[in-house]
């Protein structure tokens, strides 16, 4: 659908205020429990408070917590992958303590 002049984006609201849906309609006039207020995108359970024309959010911390994605546990190919990484970092602090004292024995041998 084309946005033209008469052509509004409104959204939905139910009894309780609880986002109910969007639509884009022709005309001027607001239908009945609709706003053209957009909600920010980090709300998850839009609730409209019409004294101040803008989506609140409705969800309790437990509800959030809920719906959040849990981090996946890394699989054996990404452990391996770790350790083989902090073996190589921990194999180069290794050589650079071993040249290092290389260097200080040379240096007390009066060396070269």
């Amino acid at each position: 659908m084309v946005v033209g002049e008469n052509i509004m984006h409104v959204l939905y609201y139910d009894e309780n205020f609880m986002y109910a849906g969007e639509d884009f309609i022709e005309g001027d006039a607001l239908p009945p429990n609709s706003t053209t207020a957009v909600p920010d995108p980090t709300i998850i359970l839009p609730k409209y408070d019409p004294k101040k024309n803008k989506w609140i959010e409705s969800a309790t911390e437990e509800y959030k917590d809920s719906v959040k994605p849990s981090i996946p546990e890394p699989n054996d190919f990404e452990i391996i992958g770790q350790t083989l990484s902090q073996l190589r970092l921990s194999l180069l602090q290794v050589n650079r303590t071993i040249s290092t004292m290389l260097k200080d024995i040379s240096d007390l041998k009066g060396g070269s």
